[in-house]
């Protein structure tokens, strides 16, 4: 996954925070949950992560939203860059019916 640089700092006003869009493929979804989840707990016991929660669409429950929030953005390369994470997504590509949508949010 690839966002765009922008600031981000360890004083808890200005965060590297994420939202990140799946969607699984037709009939897929429970194993895209489960990898999700997988990969949550694999990110939360990593340096500098805040939180990392899945979320799942009321609408459309094979689109999946994570929200993570990290220290810093080099906490967060060093976990986008990780083999487990690494391991973790490629497992979870094929299950996926688009591209992986990264938005990157600073605080308003």
């Amino acid at each position: 996954m690839s966002t765009p640089t922008a600031p981000g700092g360890p004083d808890g006003t200005n965060t590297y925070v994420l939202v990140v869009v799946l969607r699984a493929r037709p009939g897929r979804a429970g194993q895209v949950l489960t990898r999700l989840h997988e990969l949550a707990e694999v990110s939360l016991a990593e340096p500098g992560c805040l939180q990392y929660r899945v979320h799942r669409d009321v609408d459309d429950p094979a689109t999946f939203a994570l929200y993570e929030e990290w220290q810093d953005e080099a906490a967060w390369q060093r976990h986008d860059t990780g083999a487990q994470v690494v391991e973790l997504l490629e497992a979870l590509t094929p299950d996926l019916a688009d591209p992986i949508a990264v938005r990157r949010l600073l605080p308003s």
